[in-house]
């Protein structure tokens, strides 16, 4: 059953209450009248109101931007957005450096032997790069390190590495 409905041009969330300037209550019986300033109580925080906004994860990357604008336009932080929208943008790159980290290990001749070690240095290579990328997303979304860093330093450090891992062997 509708009780009463409240207006407001203009509301703000406060600890434990909503602060509603100029307001007007309409009820079914009577027209809208003027309340003026009021404060409603609520059990929601500016926290629980930023954690409902879409996880990043779940946003494509088509639809990040918008979001990301959104967000700042309501004043609430973007950079959980900004980061994985910057690191969907170098996972190509990211791809690409671990293709060649993986071409690194695997160009030796087997017949030298070392088979076992060649694998263990190239997985141990992935996963270096692996935890470096995790570390550098991690101070990207604390603030410490600007999104675009955070993002594609890891793929831009990898991808030099292995193309200098790939230039010894080929000289060596």
């Amino acid at each position: 059953r509708w009780l009463a409905r409240i207006e407001s041009p203009r509301v703000t969330l406060d600890q434990g209450r909503w602060l509603l300037t100029d307001a007007r209550r309409m009820t079914a019986e009577r027209l809208p009248e003027p309340v003026g300033a009021m404060s409603l109580p609520t059990d929601l925080t500016v926290g629980r109101v930023q954690d409902s906004f879409a996880s990043p994860d779940t946003l494509s990357v088509w639809a990040l931007p918008d979001f990301i604008g959104l967000l700042e336009r309501s004043g609430f932080s973007a950079i959980r957005h900004r980061l994985r929208f910057q690191e969907l943008l170098a996972l190509p790159l990211l791809a690409g450096t671990m293709a060649l980290v993986a071409a690194g290990f695997s160009m030796r001749a087997t017949r030298r032997g070392g088979v076992g070690r060649m694998i263990g240095s190239g997985v141990a290579a992935g996963f270096a790069l692996f935890v470096v990328s995790k570390v550098a997303a991690e101070f990207g979304q604390s603030g410490t390190l600007p999104a675009e860093l955070a993002a594609w330093a890891p793929a831009g450090a990898g991808l030099m590495l292995a193309i200098s891992l790939l230039l010894h062997l080929e000289d060596g």
